[in-house]
């Protein structure tokens, strides 16, 4: 009979078991490592040691961020003070595209130890990618004083300083990423695109050439800035051929929106980020950039060139009608209210203006709002279809079911007039069935 000294317990199969699947980690035979791994914390639910190898180690490997977010979170209940835990668990929500998880998770790691660099560059990513930019840099910029020579910090500084377009700060920190890593792929190729930014096309081409002789597969995901960058400068040798400024921009212009009419949005990009490296201060170019943007429903992108746009030009109404209907379609009625005063302010009898404003008035059920805005309108259009339309629906919400029922007629017959047989028919229909 074995006495207690000498009892097996489930401790001790389970660390058998666990030191089996190191073994097969060590290896590379994963599968393996996982299933041993897997059977210790059967045997052991609370085996820590197995926990963090599997969270840590294992699961990346498959792409398994929810067992590492429970792992952790089963960690944090054996040792809730482990900042280690912390930081996974948000790196694996923010994989998961949970940024907010994450900087809940980062922030408890930075309060049990506020030098932990992993920690904040994690953090700076996925404010960044909240587009928290002040914050994100503040966080790279923790880890630069902690390790003035951290690559990775200045490369994701630089790029947040992208995202501002300011190509110059972040040409700088690039550099510094490669000055203190040498083979930092991803800096070159970031480098890379902010000196084309700046119109240096030459310099651009030579940092891609060099990240794809240091890493190929890494560089072929950037494939596309490249070919951009050479098709920049093809087209900047060709015009080099004339003198006339405007005639290029013209071309380019006819060129982009003759793409855009047929469909082909990103061919017109291309052509418009060749008319801003020529002329970086035509708003018309940035607004019609972030149309095509709207159009592929990059929404994000097709904001920053509305902003850029109305940077340079605050009286284009254009820039604001555009922002306005990006606004409304985000759900931001706040501020696309707010770019229609502007619009008034320029120009106080503009009867699109008023319209949106109506329609931004109507989402946010400032009904009242929403009719004077809309009666207005139709005072300076009283032509325009698509007003008395939108006018009639609201007064429908509002029971005013005799003058809404004038206004669908009256929209009817202008969308017949039009030539617009199924927006007029459409109407007529509703009617029909109102009526019943």
């Amino acid at each position: 009979m074995l006495n207690n000294q000498n009892k097996i317990t489930n401790r001790d199969v389970a660390q058998e078991i666990l030191k089996r699947g190191a073994y097969e980690l060590s290896i590379g035979n994963y599968s393996d490592a996982l299933a041993h791994i897997n059977r210790a914390i059967e045997i052991n639910p609370n085996y820590y040691e197995a926990l963090m190898i599997r969270a840590s180690l294992i699961y990346p490997i498959f792409g398994n961020y929810q067992g590492i977010i429970q792992d952790y979170s089963q960690i944090l209940k054996i040792n809730p003070y482990n900042h280690e835990a912390y930081n996974g668990r948000g790196y694996a929500f923010s994989l998961l595209g949970g940024h907010l998880e994450a900087i809940r998770d980062y922030n408890r790691a930075l309060i049990i130890n506020s030098e932990n660099i992993k920690t904040y560059l994690n953090r700076g990513i996925s404010f960044a990618a909240i587009e928290e930019y002040q914050k994100a840099i503040a966080d790279f910029e923790s880890v630069i004083k902690l390790d003035s020579q951290n690559a990775d910090a200045f490369n994701n500084r630089g790029l947040v300083y992208s995202y501002l377009h300011e190509d110059r700060r972040a040409i700088f920190d690039f550099t510094n990423a490669i000055k203190f890593n040498p083979n930092h792929v991803k800096a070159y190729l970031n480098r890379a695109s902010s000196r084309i930014s700046t119109g240096d096309l030459i310099s651009g081409v030579q940092d891609y050439d060099i990240a794809f002789k240091l890493d190929p597969k890494i560089a072929k995901e950037y494939t596309h800035h490249y070919e951009k960058a050479l098709l920049e400068l093809q087209s900047k040798h060709l015009y080099e051929t004339t003198n006339n400024v405007e005639e290029k921009i013209d071309n380019l212009m006819d060129k982009a929106l003759e793409l855009s009419d047929r469909g082909n949005h990103l061919e017109a990009i291309k052509y418009y980020d060749l008319l801003i490296e020529i002329a970086p201060r035509y708003a018309m170019a940035y607004n019609n950039r972030g149309y095509a943007f709207f159009l592929l429903e990059d929404f994000q992108k097709a904001l920053r060139n509305y902003n850029i746009a109305i940077k340079i030009d605050s009286q284009d109404i254009g820039c604001y009608l555009n922002r306005c209907a990006l606004y409304c379609h985000l759900e931001r009625y706040s501020e696309a209210i707010e770019d229609c005063n502007n619009i008034l302010y320029i120009d106080s009898n503009h009867a699109g203006a008023y319209m949106n404003r109506g329609i931004a008035f109507m989402k946010l059920n400032k009904l009242n709002n929403a009719l004077s805005d809309y009666n207005r309108a139709i005072y300076l259009d009283s032509e325009n279809a698509d007003y008395y339309n939108n006018r009639a629906w609201l007064l429908m919400d509002i029971g005013k079911y005799y003058e809404a029922i004038q206004d669908f007629l009256y929209a009817a017959k202008l969308y017949l007039a039009e030539g617009n047989v199924e927006a007029s028919n459409k109407i007529m229909n509703f009617l029909k069935q109102f009526s019943e």
